[in-house]
C-alpha cells in the first residue's frame, strides 16, 4: 500500500484564515489559539481571550476537544460541538465564521476500487450496502431517551430558518427516531378508541379508528424518510401538503388510467395495478414538483415519491376499510383486521415503491425541470421498473408460505427487497452529496 499523503494538516478554506494549513504533530496534542501557558498556535478566528482548541491524534484520526468558553461558535458538519468529537478527513469544522478541514494520510486500498455488487445490482443498477453500514446504528436512537423539544427540533426541517448549507449537512447515515414515537402513540390511541367502541357500543368511534388505523403507520413511514433526509430542505408542511394534494390527485389519475387500460386490466387482472398506479403515482410527483428547482437532490426526490405514496395508501386502505363495513354489515372484526393487514404492509408497499422511483428520477433530474427524455435513462428505467415489479408480484395470486398478520411470507419477502433498494438509494443519496460537498470544498479552497 502506497501512501499518498503522510501528514496531518489542519487547512482554512473560508474565513479570517483563509489559506493557513496548520501542520498537526501525531506525538503531542495541538492547541490552536490562546492555550494554557501562552501555548498554541494563533489564529485570526480565535481572539487571545476567548480561549482554544485542541487537536489530538490518536489511532490515525483526530480528535477535537472544545476549548472555548467565551463565545466562540464551535461546529462539526452543521452541529455543535459538546465536549470532544473524532474528525474524519470528510468533516467540516466551523470556528466563528471560518470553515476548516482536515487533511489526513491516506493510503491505497486495492479494495476500494472494487464495486461492491450482488444480484440486486444486475437488477437495478444500485451498489450494495457498504460494509459501513450497520442496521442496529440505524436505529440506535430509537430507544434513547428524547425530550418533547428534541421532537420539535427533529421536525424543523427546510423552513427558511432551517435549512442547512452544503457545507453543513450531516454526512453519514441518518438516526431516524421520531417515526417510532409517532407510531406507538398511534396504536395506544387507536388501541383506546377501540377499547371505547367496545366499552360502550357506541358506533361514532369508528370513523377516528378507520383514521388512526389507516393514517397511523403510512405517516410513521413517511416520517422516516423525512428523517433519512440528509439536505433537511423540504418543510414538513410541504410534505403534509404533498400527503393529501398528491395522494387524492393519484387516486384520480389512477382511476383515470384504468377506465382507459382496461384491456390490460383484462389481461393481467389484479397485477395490472403494478404499472397503472406506479404510473399514476410518479405523475403526479412530476406534475407537483417536476420543475421547481430547489429540491435537487435524489433524496429530496426519494421523500416528495414517499409523501405521495403515503397518502395513496391511507386513503386507498380507508376506502378497503369503509367498504368492508358496508358489505359487512358492520362487523368489527372484519373491518379490525383489515386495518391490522394493511398496516403492517405499508412500510413495504405503495410508500416504498413511489420512493424509490422518485429518487431514480431525481438522481437525472438534479436541479433541471423536468423533460421527458429523463425517463429514459438507465438508473431511472431500472428502478421504476423494480416498482411496478414489485407491486405486480405482490398483487399477484400466488403465495410461499402463510404467516399471521401479513397474510404470507411473500409480502414480507417483497417488502425487503424494496426497502433494500431504498438504502441502495439512500447510499447513492449520500455519495451525491458528499460529491458535490468536496466540489465546494475545493472552490472554496482556491478562491
Amino acid at each position: 500500500m502506497t501512501s499518498l499523503n503522510n501528514s496531518f494538516e489542519l487547512e482554512c478554506i473560508d474565513g479570517r484564515d483563509d489559506f493557513l494549513r496548520i501542520p498537526l504533530s501525531p506525538i503531542v496534542p495541538n492547541i490552536i489559539g490562546n492555550g494554557p501557558d501562552g501555548l498554541g498556535r494563533a489564529v485570526e478566528e480565535i481572539p487571545q481571550d476567548q480561549g482554544w482548541l485542541t487537536f489530538t491524534i490518536v489511532d490515525g484520526q483526530v480528535l477535537l476537544e472544545d476549548g472555548l468558553v467565551n463565545g466562540l461558535e464551535l461546529r462539526v458538519n452543521g452541529q455543535p460541538v459538546a465536549g470532544s468529537v473524532m474528525l474524519g478527513p470528510e468533516d467540516i469544522i466551523r470556528i466563528g465564521q471560518s470553515i476548516w478541514r482536515i487533511h489526513m494520510p491516506v493510503k491505497d486500498d486495492p479494495k476500494a476500487a472494487e464495486k461492491k455488487t450482488d444480484s440486486l445490482h444486475s437488477f437495478v443498477g444500485l451498489e450494495r450496502l457498504e460494509d459501513r453500514f450497520k442496521l442496529a446504528d440505524l436505529f440506535g436512537e430509537v430507544f434513547r431517551k428524547k425530550s418533547a423539544r428534541d421532537m420539535e427540533d427533529q421536525l424543523l426541517t427546510g423552513t427558511s430558518r432551517h435549512k442547512p448549507a452544503l457545507l453543513d449537512f450531516e454526512i453519514g447515515w441518518a438516526r431516524p427516531w421520531l417515526f417510532a414515537r409517532f407510531l406507538v402513540v398511534s396504536i395506544v390511541l387507536g388501541l383506546a378508541m377501540t377499547y371505547a367502541m367496545n366499552r360502550f357500543d357506541n358506533p361514532l368511534m369508528l370513523p377516528g379508528i378507520m383514521f388512526i388505523g389507516t393514517f397511523a403507520m403510512p405517516l410513521s413511514v413517511l416520517i422516516f424518510f423525512m428523517e433519512m433526509n440528509t439536505p433537511r430542505n423540504i418543510s414538513i408542511f410541504r410534505i403534509i401538503s404533498a400527503v393529501f394534494a398528491g395522494g387524492i390527485a393519484s387516486l384520480v389519475v389512477t382511476l383515470f388510467l384504468f377506465e382507459r387500460l382496461s384491456l390490460l386490466s383484462d389481461i393481467l387482472g389484479a397485477s395490472s395495478a403494478g404499472i397503472i398506479e406506479e404510473s399514476a403515482k410518479l405523475a403526479v410527483v412530476i406534475i407537483l414538483f417536476g420543475r421547481d428547482d430547489s429540491f435537487r437532490w435524489g433524496q429530496n426526490g426519494m421523500l416528495l415519491g414517499a409523501a405521495i405514496g403515503c397518502g395513496f395508501a391511507a386513503f386507498e386502505s380507508a376506502g378497503y376499510a369503509f367498504n368492508l363495513l358496508v358489505e359487512s354489515d358492520y362487523s368489527l372484526a372484519a373491518f379490525s383486521q383489515n386495518i391490522i393487514m394493511r398496516a403492517a404492509h405499508a412500510p413495504f408497499t405503495h410508500i416504498v415503491w413511489t420512493a424509490n422511483a422518485a429518487a431514480a428520477l431525481w438522481f437525472v433530474k438534479g436541479d433541471r425541470p423536468f423533460s421527458l427524455s429523463m425517463l429514459r435513462k438507465r438508473l431511472f428505467v431500472r428502478v421504476f421498473t423494480s416498482s411496478m415489479l414489485l407491486h405486480m408480484l405482490w398483487n399477484a395470486p400466488l403465495g410461499v408460505f402463510p404467516i399471521p398478520v401479513f397474510l404470507d411470507l411473500k409480502f414480507l419477502l417483497l417488502g425487503m427487497v424494496g426497502l433494500s433498494i431504498s438504502l441502495r438509494l439512500i447510499q447513492l443519496g449520500l455519495r451525491q452529496i458528499m460529491d458535490e460537498r468536496s466540489r465546494e470544498i475545493e472552490r472554496l479552497a482556491s478562491t
